[in-house]
């Protein structure tokens, strides 16, 4: 393992083990963050923006029930906030990997290989068959905007469903034995993924390296889709962007793996701040971001990620 990734995964971006109950007999199990309320440690880097109220404290940043990291049950210390990261990366494409060194999933690996929920609250199964995911309440986009299930309705609906955006039709984890799953959004912190036989892969599948994102900020990306937005304003804004249409344009701003549009609300640990065309890219801490260690201090340590573009010969050496 390579010194900065040791040092990503001592600031606590790793979660915690989960306690996941032993199916009884009408076949249920449900993996549960337990999380404790704990007094919470303002941000040095974010002290002065909340000072001159341009952010909300941090107890008013985290969800309810923040992801609390017990980094001493791990055999780790405690992490001083502050400080930047610096990486080489050979393309400016290269940035995607942030969102595979953050490791924000809906559930994620323990390093005994378990799952836990990590951006969600908890997920409760049925038979292998229906997984409800639970959303942690008060859980905000990097933004500050709510992260809800109207954001998973945002994907199904409008744009998994939509055959200009998506015309091959819903992704093949959507199908189980050659059938369709279905997915419910009966309140804001509840969503339902159904299929009538068990997808025993579902969940693994959001927690790989590279997830489906199974949801989207949709009050972002409303303004690029043609059932929302001003058809002059969205004209304009496909040519401006040199794409053949709002759909095109829409993908473009939407990549949230990619990780290359600075205006894309994210849950990830950092954000990319970056100007596309210069040779650092930037990413600064998230203050929004649903993790903090047993004391209270909200992770990631580490303020500023920055991605300098150099030649991969300088890499090697």
């Amino acid at each position: 393992m390579s010194r900065w990734l040791a040092l990503i995964l001592a600031c606590g971006l790793t979660g915690q083990a989960l306690a996941q109950a032993a199916p009884p007999a009408a076949a249920r199990s449900t993996i549960a963050d337990t999380t404790t309320a704990l007094p919470m440690q303002e941000t040095p880097y974010w002290r002065h923006e909340v000072e001159s109220l341009r952010l909300p404290p941090v107890a008013e940043r985290l969800p309810q029930a923040p992801l609390v990291i017990d980094l001493e049950a791990k055999g780790r210390s405690f992490g001083t906030p502050g400080g930047t990261m610096h990486m080489l990366i050979s393309r400016s494409k290269d940035v995607r990997q942030m969102v595979v060194y953050g490791y924000a999933r809906l559930v994620g690996y323990a390093p005994d290989y378990s799952l836990y929920p990590d951006i969600l609250h908890g997920v409760e199964i049925f038979e292998g068959r229906r997984f409800t995911l639970r959303l942690r309440k008060g859980h905000k986009w990097s933004d500050g905007a709510p992260f809800t299930s109207a954001d998973f309705a945002y994907w199904w609906q409008h744009v998994i469903n939509n055959a200009e955006i998506t015309p091959n039709g819903p992704p093949d984890f959507m199908y189980v034995e050659g059938v369709l799953g279905s997915v419910r959004f009966p309140d804001p912190e509840t969503v339902v993924f159904e299929w009538p036989t068990p997808n025993p892969n579902f969940l693994p599948l959001l927690a790989q390296a590279s997830p489906p994102f199974i949801y989207r900020p949709g009050h972002y990306l409303r303004q690029f889709h043609a059932d929302f937005a001003d058809p002059v304003e969205l004209e304009r804004a496909v040519a401006e962007a040199r794409v053949n249409s709002w759909a095109a344009l829409h993908n473009k701003r939407d990549d949230m793996y990619k990780f290359d549009n600075p205006d894309l609300p994210t849950l990830q640990p950092w954000m990319n701040t970056s100007d596309n065309d210069s040779s650092r890219q930037i990413f600064l801490r998230n203050p929004y971001y649903h993790r903090v260690d047993t004391r209270g201090v909200q992770l990631p340590y580490v303020d500023v990620v920055e991605m300098t573009v150099v030649g991969g010969g300088l890499i090697a050496a």
